[in-house]
């Protein structure tokens, strides 16, 4: 499929699509950028892109998954896409004394360099809440009417008041 024609997909099937596998989150947000910086100059409706805070606010969450699951045992990543070539580097580059702490470096504050391949991928959606703000919405609904009465919500990123801001601007539609 065309990358263009994604561009002219509504959020909740682009969302159906990332969760199918049939595209991932960070070709998303790459498409996306791409075709602002291609039709910006003559449209000017943006004012500020910046693809890194993109990418940046949405991946932490994720990788923190293949971190936790490294702790537990580390044959469990393989089984996540991507996991066997992230192990491999992460046990080949480091030694075993030093690996903890490499393998919690920026630890839900950034995404390193080694974990940057993990973010491709539906995992994105499925260990995390990132997506369109009515999704999210709908399953802050779906923990309400099963009775939750709180949410621990980490934004990540470089902009972490901008997140917040989001975050709660979504909250509070009903």
């Amino acid at each position: 499929m065309p990358d263009s024609d994604l561009m002219f997909r509504g959020a909740t099937e682009l969302a159906a699509m990332v969760r199918s596998g049939e595209v991932s989150a960070r070709e998303l947000v790459e498409i996306s950028l791409a075709r602002i910086e291609e039709l910006n100059p003559a449209l000017n409706a943006f004012v500020d892109v910046d693809a890194e805070r993109a990418l940046a606010a949405a991946g932490p969450g994720l990788t923190v998954v293949y971190h936790a699951m490294y702790e537990g045992d580390p044959a469990s990543v393989d089984a996540l896409p991507g996991g066997v070539e992230w192990r491999k580097r992460l046990e080949e580059e480091v030694p075993a004394t030093e690996r903890h702490l490499a393998v919690h470096e920026d630890h839900l504050v950034r995404v390193t360099e080694r974990d940057r391949p993990l973010l491709d991928g539906e995992l994105l959606t499925v260990f995390t809440w990132t997506g369109p703000a009515p999704e999210v919405r709908m399953r802050i609904d779906a923990l309400a009417e099963a009775g939750a009465t709180e949410i621990l919500y980490a934004p990540m990123g470089p902009d972490v008041p901008r997140e917040l801001r989001v975050f709660m601007e979504m909250a509070r539609t009903r």
